[in-house]
């Protein structure tokens, strides 16, 4: 790469020089010409590389692109769920927390949600902590209402 840069640096140097000294007549003269003549070498330079990549990419295996990437699509199929799974449980915390402060006027920051998935993705526990002025609040009533939303064990811990 660092011999293309200097190529290109030396064909424009020295397409400049020529066309300074190339004589300016009425009309442009030869000075015109050899600007026009040194502008196309420069951009055939600039060309060549593109016509490597694409003659490699003419030389490439295309079947062996495409059986790794089936063999791939499995553990890229199980990435993608796991962090849609991961996604999809966070909001779901926050939109627990979301309901302690709208119901309970309990603060975001003085709790701290964590829900347990069966294996077929269901909430089976929701517990939730409560720290600073939040310990004061009823923890039977935020059963009681979670556990009629979500029907699953509430588990109220005082943190």
């Amino acid at each position: 790469m660092k011999g293309y840069i200097i190529t290109v640096i030396c064909v424009s140097i020295i397409g400049s020089l020529v066309s300074l000294l190339s004589p300016d007549g009425e009309s442009g003269g030869l000075g015109r010409h050899t600007r026009q003549i040194f502008g196309l070498c420069v951009i055939i330079i600039c060309i060549i590389p593109i016509k490597d990549m694409i003659n490699g990419i003419k030389e490439l295996n295309i079947e062996l692109v495409g059986d790794t990437i089936e063999g791939e699509s499995d553990r890229y199929e199980e990435l993608f769920n796991e962090a849609y799974g991961e996604a999809e449980l966070k909001n779901l915390k926050n939109g627990i927390k979301q309901m302690l402060l709208d119901k309970f006027d309990i603060d975001m920051s003085e709790n701290d949600v964590s829900v347990a998935l069966s294996e077929s993705g269901n909430i089976d526990r929701i517990s939730i902590t409560l720290y600073g002025s939040a310990v004061f609040k009823d923890t039977g009533a935020i059963e009681d209402y979670l556990s009629q939303l979500f029907g699953c064990e509430i588990i109220s811990i005082i943190g």
